[in-house]
Formats: structure tokens, C-alpha cells, sequence
């Protein structure tokens, strides 16, 4: 993480250049409620279930992610599910 941040940050710096950003109130809100909603109450609700239910149950939980993700897909989005696999890098 330490080597690709060093080597990402300057291109973003030099790129972006955030210093002549001005963003405005709603954006900043917006920011915050994202670092405090998503990532700090997900904490507290993750540390608890493993209080809770121990990490033998969450690490098991782990397994139904890309089922539910499937299903999800299909029955929300109408996603086409085949046997073909086609990767980002496969021509």
C-alpha cells in the first residue's frame, strides 16, 4: 500500500490539482456523513457481530457475498448468467 500510494499520489496531485478545487458545503456533508455512515457505523455493527456470534459465523458469512450478489443481479437488475467467463484482460 506504502508503494503504490508513493507512486500514485503524485500523478493524482499532478493531475487533479485539488488545491484549485473549491468544493462547496453539500459536498463536504456529503463526505462526512460517507466516513462517518458507511464506514464507521459498518465498523461498530462488524465488531459487535463478532462479539456476538463469533468469527467462525462471519467468516462463514463470507461465502454467501457472492451468492447473494448472484441472485441479486438476476432478480433486481435482470443480469444474464451463462458459463462463459469473460475476464477484463481476455480478448
Amino acid at each position: 500500500m506504502w508503494c503504490a500510494s508513493a507512486q500514485i499520489v503524485p500523478i493524482a496531485l499532478w493531475l487533479d490539482a485539488p488545491w484549485q478545487l473549491a468544493p462547496g458545503g453539500v459536498s463536504l456533508l456529503a463526505a462526512a456523513w460517507l466516513g462517518v455512515a458507511s464506514t464507521a457505523l459498518a465498523t461498530i455493527i462488524y465488531f459487535r457481530l463478532v462479539a456476538t456470534a463469533g468469527p467462525t459465523f462471519l467468516s462463514l458469512m463470507n461465502y454467501l457475498i457472492p451468492v447473494v450478489a448472484l441472485a441479486a443481479g438476476v432478480g433486481f437488475f435482470g443480469e444474464h448468467v451463462s458459463g462463459k467467463t469473460r475476464c477484463w484482460f481476455s480478448a
